[in-house]
């Protein structure tokens, strides 16, 4: 075997024996922010760190607070990942979210927004805990998002 070959080989061997990283990718891998200001969040927990003492009723406008133009796009996508997994607790806030950044023209955060929440969606299959999954309300994207994910929400947004 040459040396070249013994090498690619060996480049091959490492990649393959490299761990997997599990989960929807949006929800399960948290986006480094630093110190930024978020959503509230336990950082220990986790790709779900929700805090039970967080009040989502204030959740749309926290969001859209936290996610303006001027935020670097890493404390974006990772606001907006605990909001995704937020609306686990109702819903209808994945809705009115998708329908206020659809209406803003935010288009990036929009889409990524309701790409999380249908990943979201998805991971309560995952949910091995019985009472973390009987607290898990999003089994499948609210209609707003399930339109968005069809490419029917731009116009429903206004």
């Amino acid at each position: 075997m040459t040396k070249r070959s013994l090498t690619s080989f060996s480049l091959l061997a490492a990649l393959l024996t490299a761990p997997a990283a599990a989960g929807p990718p949006l929800i399960c891998h948290p986006v480094s922010i630093g110190d930024a200001r978020s959503l509230p969040w336990d950082p220990n927990a986790g790709w779900n760190g929700m805090l039970a003492s967080y009040d989502t009723s204030h959740l749309v406008d926290d969001t859209l607070a936290l996610v303006v133009q001027q935020s670097p796009v890493e404390v974006q996508m990772e606001t907006l990942r605990r909001a995704a997994i937020y609306t686990s607790r109702d819903p209808s806030l994945g809705d009115a979210i998708a329908k206020r950044l659809f209406a803003r023209n935010a288009w990036f955060e929009a889409g990524f927004f309701v790409e999380a929440v249908r990943e979201a969606a998805q991971a309560y299959a995952m949910i091995h805990d019985p009472a973390a999954r009987a607290a898990w309300h999003l089994h499948s994207p609210p209609p707003f998002v399930a339109r968005a994910l069809q490419g029917d929400a731009v116009s429903h947004a206004r």
